[in-house]
């Protein structure tokens, strides 16, 4: 049976192999990558240092690539506000040549008009002065009228009148003036005549002023 001087020299033993060399120890140390306090040392390293990788060949790069769908856009806005522009202006040259054909279209409308429009009020007036006969004193008012007009003269002036008036007158009406039957004078007419100027007021001087009147 062991005792206890067999046991002491069995652990002393088992110690002895538990125990590493110094040598052992010292390498160890010599290998690690540093002391840290508090911590064995061997076996741990310093951290590596960060980097950054490099971009990859596929990223592209922001500030030299064009922004292809910026410049179509743009392009895309020019092309169609040049061609509104474009439209605008062939909508308003139509407009203008068609408002050029109404208005000469209303220039012709109211040409033809005006001309119809003359020549019925210059029948309706014609009628009017062929079939007009004047009363005795609406024919003595004018005489006296037209005489008033060249003042003290009209006693040396001469009136023509035609013969079928100068009977309805009677030489008692017309006793201030040297009266002259004259068959070139129309029906309801008169003309008086001085060294200075000719008054004439018979239906041929109606109808022209009547036709300067329409004509404008």
């Amino acid at each position: 049976m062991a005792n206890s001087s067999d046991w002491i020299d069995a652990l002393e033993q088992v110690d002895a192999q538990e125990q590493p060399r110094v040598d052992d120890w010292i390498s160890a140390l010599a290998d690690s990558g540093g002391f840290v306090e508090g911590l064995p040392s061997a076996g741990i390293s310093s951290p590596a240092p960060l980097t950054t990788p490099p971009p990859s060949e596929g990223e592209p790069q922001t500030e030299d690539t064009p922004d292809h769908i910026a410049e179509a856009f743009e392009t895309g806005k020019a092309e169609g506000i040049a061609e509104a522009q474009s439209e605008q202006t062939k909508i308003e040259s139509a407009r203008r040549e068609l408002r050029l054909t109404f208005q000469a279209f209303d220039g012709e409308a109211t040409d033809a008009f005006a001309a119809e429009l003359a020549e019925t009020v210059m029948a309706l007036c014609e009628a009017a002065i062929a079939d007009f006969r004047a009363d005795p004193e609406s024919l003595l008012a004018r005489c006296k009228i037209a005489a008033s007009r060249f003042g003290a003269a009209a006693s040396d002036c001469r009136l023509h009148l035609n013969p079928a008036d100068l009977e309805l007158l009677g030489d008692q009406a017309l006793s201030d003036w040297d009266v002259i039957a004259d068959q070139s004078v129309e029906r309801s007419g008169l003309r008086f005549e001085a060294h200075d100027g000719t008054i004439s007021d018979t239906p041929t001087d109606w109808r022209r002023s009547i036709a300067a009147a329409l004509k404008g």
